[in-house]
């Protein structure tokens, strides 16, 4: 199965060029609310015992997320610079 994202649209494709990123850009905004109610509840530290409101558990969960986004959003860009250095080699079979 292939990623509709790094694909090109086909010339039968009546939506816009942009049109194929939509699903990771969602996924994307999803996982970047997803940490920031992560960090909100590392900040709060919601316990019965010793509620603790401290900053730095807040930045480590962004951070981590953060980083998780960025190297998914990095393989992603990697594997879409792949593909389509294989179709310009599958175009033109001459060429190395």
């Amino acid at each position: 199965m292939t990623c509709p994202s790094v694909l090109p649209p086909s010339n039968g494709n009546k939506s816009g060029p942009g049109r194929g990123r939509l699903p990771l850009l969602v996924i994307a905004v999803g996982l970047m609310v997803w940490g920031g109610f992560l960090a909100l509840g590392a900040y709060l530290g919601i316990s019965d015992q010793a509620p603790s409101h401290d900053p730095r558990r807040a930045w480590v969960m962004l951070i981590s997320s953060g980083g998780f986004l960025l190297f998914w959003l990095f393989a992603l860009m990697l594997r879409g610079r792949r593909l389509r250095r294989t179709s310009h080699r599958q175009q033109k079979p001459g060429q190395k």
